[in-house]
């Protein structure tokens, strides 16, 4: 799951929304219609009764949307959904939530902060 997801991530329209990806080639439509199917069984699996699949979840979606811009905001439907295991009634997956949504910060918005580029207006 991991890997389709990086491979969806690196397509150009990666980032576009739904409408605008019909023009996308044939084999890249199939790549990001996989990669919804995905998203969205991730955010399901986020409420499984085990412990270990949601902080796999959890971990999968992060490493996802630091590995690129385009990967973060192929997964920006279900974060919210899966990072609200920070609530989760286990400490490992709380912990591994807490954990990854750290790194993502520090990926994504820290250095946008320090550039003095977060919350610009246009």
């Amino acid at each position: 799951a991991k890997a389709m997801l990086l491979n969806a991530a690196a397509c150009p329209s990666a980032a576009a929304p739904a409408s605008e990806r019909a023009a996308a080639p044939a084999g890249e439509q199939a790549i990001l219609a996989a990669a919804d199917r995905i998203r969205k069984h991730l955010a399901e699996r986020s409420l499984d009764p085990s412990e270990q699949v949601r902080q796999k979840v959890v971990n999968i979606a992060a490493e996802v949307a630091m590995a690129s811009a385009s990967g973060l905001a192929l997964l920006a439907p279900v974060l919210p959904e899966v990072f609200g295991r920070i609530l989760d009634k286990r400490p490992a997956v709380r912990d591994a939530c807490a954990e990854q949504a750290a790194k993502m910060y520090e990926t994504h918005a820290l250095p946008e902060v320090a550039a003095g580029r977060f919350g610009a207006q246009a």
